[in-house]
């Protein structure tokens, strides 16, 4: 079977084998702090086995998102058995090349889903060890033509989502890198020579886009995960506010 059509999902609900979940968070789907902690976990698992890092891509979180939104209200609800065929007949690779991503084309590519309801796993780490638990989706986390991915997780009234998309070339990173060359790790995002609540409201702007905060004046990645997000903003304003665990930039 080719990588490009791979796919893995655990399921366990009378007497089929379903992996259940059960995660808190937002109704939407979100590249959000438990999916950023994934990230590190997968990393970190990738380099224990001497493979590279992973990066988000933008077009393979689009897929991931879109999937686990369609997931949530239709196979978590019982309207429908869950697979890597979606609500609308499409398999994993015509939703990953419909989001811009070449799967099966230039790339490969595989994914990993599982949904629940009822207990299971309520932290990225708990889907992690599930996940590195089962032979076909860890085969899928340590391949080592794998480059990029997209981790998604859409969760409502206790009933979650997790959707991991994974591709052997980068489209486009979620973020792109703002940190110059160099910059130090002061936090001192708008180069005033002072940290303040005004720092991660720019980083913030920078990292949504707006206009005029294209540029940062030191390095964007406080919380050190090794991309720049809005939870990079987040953790800044918590340090300028002297919040207990966020006492370090790293």
């Amino acid at each position: 079977m080719k990588k490009a059509y791979r796919r893995n999902s655990l399921r366990i609900a009378y007497g089929i084998t379903m992996l259940v979940l059960l995660l808190t968070g937002s109704a939407s789907a979100l590249y959000d702090s438990e999916a950023q902690y994934f990230l590190g976990l997968i990393n970190n698992y990738r380099a224990q086995n001497n493979l590279g890092k992973l990066i988000v891509d933008a077009k393979l979180q689009e897929s991931a998102n879109w999937m686990s939104n369609d997931m949530l209200p239709n196979c978590v609800n019982g309207k429908y058995t869950c697979s890597h065929t979606d609500s609308t007949g499409r398999t994993f690779v015509q939703r990953l090349r419909d989001f811009g991503y070449p799967a099966g084309l230039s790339a490969s590519a595989a994914e990993n889903i599982a949904w629940g309801y009822g207990g299971g796993a309520s932290s990225a780490q708990q889907a992690f060890d599930l996940w590195k638990n089962s032979q076909g989706h860890r085969t899928n986390m340590l391949d080592s033509s794998f480059v990029a991915i997209g981790i998604s997780r859409s969760c409502s009234a206790g009933d979650c989502a997790w959707v991991t998309d994974f591709g052997s070339m980068i489209v486009k990173p979620l973020n792109n890198d703002p940190t110059p060359t160099g910059a130090p790790k002061t936090g001192d995002i708008n180069g005033n020579g002072k940290l303040t609540l005004l720092d991660a409201i720019y980083l913030a702007k920078h990292v949504g886009g707006f206009s005029g905060y294209e540029i940062i004046y030191a390095d964007g990645d406080i919380n050190a995960n090794g991309i720049v997000t809005h939870v990079d903003a987040i953790y800044l304003a918590k340090h300028v506010g002297g919040f207990i665990g966020y006492e370090t930039i790293y």
